[in-house]
């Protein structure tokens, strides 16, 4: 079990707890990136951005980038659940090998998997959303006040 919180206000904390570790990560204008021996790596970047990317070996990929307040969790055991909490859309994603589905404040997206599927979400205010399906799934939130 992988589980990442964020916190902003000039200073992001993340901790990444697993069945044999935990990890926190105080830090105020910095990088900090953590890789481990099962391909699980959480980097971070802020400057009025936060940057989370969290990969393992059943290939889950999630990049959040955003100025604003970002919450992920991600559960791993054949099974990821992210949440994606903004000030104006909740994005939800979750997967048990076979289905995703995303939930947005003026629209709702379900995805059943089989092999391959790739579905985009643009939306007004510059999200942006790729779903890639092959034992693989990357998440991947854009906003346009920010690279």
């Amino acid at each position: 079990m992988v589980s990442t919180t964020i916190q902003r206000d000039d200073m992001v904390s993340t901790n990444i707890q697993r069945d044999d570790m935990v990890s926190t990560i105080p830090r105020d204008d910095m990088v900090s990136t953590i890789q481990r021996d099962d391909m699980e790596s959480t980097t971070i970047q802020r400057d009025d951005m936060v940057s989370t990317a969290i990969q393992r070996d059943d290939m889950v990929s999630t990049t959040i980038q955003r100025d604003a307040m970002v919450s992920t969790t991600i559960q791993t055991d054949d099974m990821v659940s992210t949440t994606i909490q903004r000030d104006d859309m909740v994005s939800t994603i979750q997967r048990d090998d076979m289905v995703s589905t995303i939930q947005r404040g003026d629209m709702v997206s379900t995805i059943q998997r089989d092999d391959m599927v790739s579905t985009t979400i643009l939306r007004d205010d510059m999200v942006s959303t790729p779903i890639q399906t092959d034992d693989m799934v990357s998440t991947t939130v854009q906003r346009d006040d920010m690279v």
